[in-house]
């Protein structure tokens, strides 16, 4: 057994002084291994209140994995035969946005909206069952089987090498908990993934790839570079933060180019392009600002004399218990004559908790997506979400709730100019916002950037 990780924020750099202990082959692996730790570990430890997730009967799910197999293969062979070579755009699962009662993907569908359906071929990790604008030509984990066995087969053909690159990791860096086994198992299972996503490039023969989200999708990248197919990635959500993925020690950029990150990312903004060449890995040239380009809904209403003020209150899984504390001290604070609560949890929060509050008329838990709550509302409340950002696009008065916890986040987000600080014990005040200023964070979408002029 490994021994025991660190957890305090940003361990993983403090304790690995030395990152090319993880050079294997032609690539180094420290992201590899920084992803497992900070999810595997770091963010477990937090002890987020996520959802339970039903999990299907494996009889069941084999016999699906494989009729999905053949199905994927199917499509991918189609579309190399029946047209010029396509876009590549590797998306994220169950992200969606509403607009004039149409359910679109948030992060495709104005970029496949705007360019055409037929340029892109679309994949996202798994199926997420929802009747969405653009979906996916195939998912990843149609190919399930095939990267385990894989891994298994790696584990064999590599022998003697990935035993001696494990065996390093675990005795160099025992603070970071990973045994040999685990290790080695790393490695098998990243070239697994790396083979497969080989073999559909090969077979695709896409003329450039979109990516949402470069960690976690190593194997994604190293088999682009593999192929010489240039790889964007569009940001997602808030990239700021000293143990985040866009921010590394100084030390660390020299292995850009072979530490598995896509070519460039695009950036929602200016405040963002600074904050991510401040982060010591990408070089200046590697990130540009493309604009906001989600597809999201516009500001619905201006508030009126004499209405409710609207809250919203958008959950995050990690601060569950002071945001159930905040909106107790809100229900026994404020007027119901005057207040109206929204509740959005977290999609992959359980939101019982939050239900438990509920009140006719006055607290009410949403399950429409954060954006057509925040065309609506008149104070944004969340803690250190990206939402807080995208909340500037629509106005309203946007406060980061002050969670201890997590006070580098929180200070992060107030130090932006994003939100204002609010208390534990203290009820918002509806305030003006400048639109306007919401360019440095949210810049107009600027196709040229991601397509060329």
């Amino acid at each position: 057994m490994g021994a025991q990780p660190s957890m305090e924020p940003g361990a993983f750099f403090r304790i690995v002084t030395d990152p090319s202990v993880f050079d294997f082959g032609e690539f180094n692996l420290f992201k590899v291994f920084y992803v497992r730790y900070f999810f595997g570990r770091q963010l477990a430890q937090m002890n987020p209140a996520w959802k339970q997730e039903a999990r299907p009967k494996l009889a069941g799910l084999v016999i699906a994995r494989i009729l999905s197999l053949f199905q994927a293969l199917g499509t991918a062979i189609r579309l190399r035969l029946s047209g010029p070579p396509r876009v590549l755009f590797y998306g994220a699962t169950g992200r969606v946005s509403t607009v004039d009662g149409i359910c679109y993907d948030l992060y495709n569908a104005r970029i496949v909206g705007e360019h055409g359906r037929e340029r892109f071929v679309i994949v996202e990790d798994t199926a997420d069952g929802v009747d969405k604008r653009y979906r996916p030509d195939f998912q990843m984990n149609d190919f399930g089987l095939v990267i385990r066995l894989l891994g298994k087969l790696n584990l064999v053909l590599r022998g003697a090498r990935l035993r001696h690159f494990a065996e390093r990791v675990a005795t160099t860096y025992p603070e970071l908990g990973f045994s040999a086994g685990e290790a080695a198992v790393t490695v098998a299972t990243f070239y697994a993934n790396y083979q497969v996503n080989r073999f559909l490039l090969a077979l695709l023969a896409p003329k450039h790839a979109l990516l949402i989200c470069h960690y976690g999708r190593e194997a994604f990248i190293a088999a682009c570079k593999s192929r010489g197919l240039h790889v964007t990635e569009l940001m997602h959500g808030s990239i700021v933060g000293v143990d985040t993925f866009y921010n590394y020690p100084p030390s660390y950029g020299h292995l850009f180019d072979r530490a598995l990150f896509p070519d460039k990312t695009a950036v929602y903004g200016e405040f963002w392009r600074r904050a991510v060449t401040n982060g010591h890995m990408f070089p200046a040239e590697a990130v540009v600002v493309a604009g906001y380009y989600l597809k999201v809904p516009t500001r619905q209403r201006e508030r009126k004399a004499g209405t409710k003020t609207r809250i919203l209150i958008c959950t995050q899984p990690t601060v569950q218990p002071e945001l159930l504390a905040y909106l107790a001290f809100l229900k026994a604070s404020v007027d119901r004559a005057g207040w109206e609560i929204t509740i959005k949890p977290h999609p992959r929060e359980n939101a019982a908790p939050y239900e438990a509050l509920a009140e006719a008329g006055f607290v009410s838990v949403s399950n429409r997506t954060a954006y057509e709550l925040l065309a609506e509302c008149d104070v944004h409340i969340s803690s250190y979400s990206s939402v807080l950002y995208e909340a500037i696009l629509y106005g309203v008065c946007n406060y980061a709730l002050y969670v201890d916890r997590y006070a580098q986040y929180c200070d992060e987000v107030i130090s932006s100019g994003a939100a204002l600080p609010l208390r534990s014990d203290q009820v918002p005040v509806p305030c003006a916002s400048d639109v306007e200023e919401a360019r440095f964070y949210l810049d107009d979408y600027h196709p040229d950037v991601l397509f060329g002029s």
